[in-house]
């Protein structure tokens, strides 16, 4: 830095010091002390402008005011980018804010409000939350964009397994029984999986089965129908077109299963192996194996050889739900 600067008391260039003071800063609920640089002509020790320090003490009170109001840095802004692959452009898109709100923070120097802070603050530490922004604004970015994006986010999630039937089938169990809710669709989902083990013997869905405290659930469709939370799934599809096979079994589940409430669902799931074991032994994924061996006990123990007969299981674990 040149120390020569102009001073106005000596009308003329003079050598210039720099001295530390100490500054008190009280807004609203933010209140800090920072210290600040400033320049005194050497000669009669008058304040001067220098631009190089009021651009370090700007910097300062920057850094002090973050700090102080908990704001986001640029350097968290950056990571949300990479660990949802979003750009500083459409990042603000998924989140219903102005196009430019990023840049003017990463690019121009511009502070965040608490408000947005706090926002993107959660959206990095919280996948999930991202994803629900994500596709409320869909509409908001190109679906090139949406794609990226909610692949990197199924892969944070574990729910990348691009299983296409599994959607389809939940949207068939949505259009033909009234009132689902998220719940109640992964409880049918599990219930068709364990059906179509018991008559074709493999299983159907490439998607993984979690044990969750409400019973199985699969990811990548609990996710899908979130923002319905406990209320029945409104949505508009197209009809699927799933083998007629299949959809016999899907019928037969809904028929005989579709008529309980999630929370009987979940009853029944709870005292099945499947999920008993897993959550016991305090794993995550119920392993295939594991319903293969549920579906072959029910159809010896009830001799079940025909679709028709899918509700001599839901009668049994109703009877048994009644008489706890």
């Amino acid at each position: 830095m040149n120390n020569l600067c102009y001073c106005p008391v000596c009308q003329k260039e003079t050598e210039f010091i720099i001295t530390n003071s100490k500054r008190h800063y009280v807004e609203d609920d933010v209140c800090f002390d920072y210290i600040e640089k400033v320049a005194k002509c050497k000669n009669c020790g008058e304040e001067l402008f220098v631009e190089e320090q009021n651009i370090e003490n700007q910097n300062a009170f920057e850094e002090a005011y973050r700090k102080a109001s908990n704001i986001i840095t640029n350097e968290e802004i950056n990571e949300i980018l990479t660990k949802y692959r979003i750009t500083k452009r459409n990042l603000p898109l998924v989140l219903g804010l102005g196009e430019q709100t990023i840049t003017r923070y990463l690019d121009e120097g511009f502070i965040p409000s608490k408000k947005i802070s706090d926002l993107l603050k959660e959206i990095l530490n919280n996948p999930e939350l991202y994803f629900d922004y994500l596709r409320k604004n869909k509409k908001n970015i190109k679906d090139s964009v949406y794609k990226k994006s909610k692949n990197q986010v199924d892969s944070l999630l574990n729910i990348n397994d691009n299983d296409q039937l599994i959607e389809d089938v939940a949207e068939y169990i949505i259009i033909n029984n009234e009132q689902t809710t998220n719940l109640v669709l992964q409880k049918l989902l599990y219930y068709v999986e364990v059906f179509y083990m018991l008559f074709k013997g493999k299983k159907l869905f490439k998607s993984v089965c979690r044990a969750w405290d409400h019973g199985p659930v699969y990811g990548r469709i609990y996710y899908e129908f979130k923002e319905f939370g406990y209320e029945p799934i409104d949505k508009d599809f197209d009809e699927s077109k799933l083998d007629s096979e299949l959809k016999k079994i899907i019928d037969e589940v809904i028929k005989s299963f579709g008529v309980y409430s999630g929370k009987v669902l979940s009853s029944f799931t709870h005292n099945e192996t499947p999920w008993k074991y897993t959550k016991e032994n305090n794993l995550d994924i119920i392993d295939e194996s594991l319903i293969a061996k549920l579906a072959n006990s029910i159809k010896e123990e009830l001799n079940i050889n025909d679709i028709k007969d899918i509700h001599k299981y839901s009668d049994k674990m109703i009877f048994e739900y009644n008489n706890k």
